[in-house]
């Protein structure tokens, strides 16, 4: 089951405007990366986040590598992670960071 529809309405709620895209399980790597790149380069967006996992003809790291490591939501992109673990200032993804909040 996803959690996009409570995120949506999270996100709704607090005022952060976005856009749901949408693919085919059937969708190649190709369109998958060109829509990345083309988000990529948009600078009215501040931030995008692929849902995983990814159907299997997908490699998600590649994927993940595509991602302009200021855009990467998540947190997943190697510059991002690399950051993380050798204590420079960097965008911690919800998750963990909320965690890290209860504990």
């Amino acid at each position: 089951m996803s959690a996009q529809p409570l995120r949506s309405q999270a996100w709704h709620q607090v005022g952060i405007h976005f856009t749901l895209i949408r693919f085919e399980d059937n969708v190649s790597q190709n369109e998958l990366l060109n829509k990345i790149n083309e988000i990529n380069n948009n600078k009215n967006i501040d931030g995008m986040i692929v849902q995983l996992p990814l159907p299997k003809q997908i490699d998600e790291q590649k994927v993940i590598e595509s991602i302009d490591p200021e855009k990467d939501v998540d947190g997943f992109h190697p510059v991002n992670v690399g950051r993380m673990v050798i204590g420079i200032p960097a965008y911690i993804p919800a998750t963990p960071a909320g965690i890290m909040e209860l504990i």
